[in-house]
């Protein structure tokens, strides 16, 4: 998903809600975060053999900027 799409779908929700990500594990059922930020790193991304994605952290000279979403767990 592009910034400006996650930004659209949100512009259209009540802006005083709070915002929580969920991650619907196969094995243990859903695990909900709450979202404490948002930040750019500099990333290398590729596969493993398997087909999984990858994301290396790198200096900005060496990866793409990407954004990221700052969950925790507890809260």
């Amino acid at each position: 998903m592009k910034v400006k799409d996650l930004i659209d779908r949100l512009s259209k929700l009540d802006p005083q809600l709070d915002l929580y990500v969920v991650h619907d594990d196969i094995d243990h059922g859903p695990k909900v975060f709450y979202v404490d930020g948002v930040d750019t790193h500099h990333v290398e991304t590729s596969r493993s053999d398997d087909g999984l994605h990858q994301v290396k952290f790198v200096t900005p000279s060496e990866g793409r900027k990407m954004a990221f979403i700052d969950v925790v767990d507890q809260f």
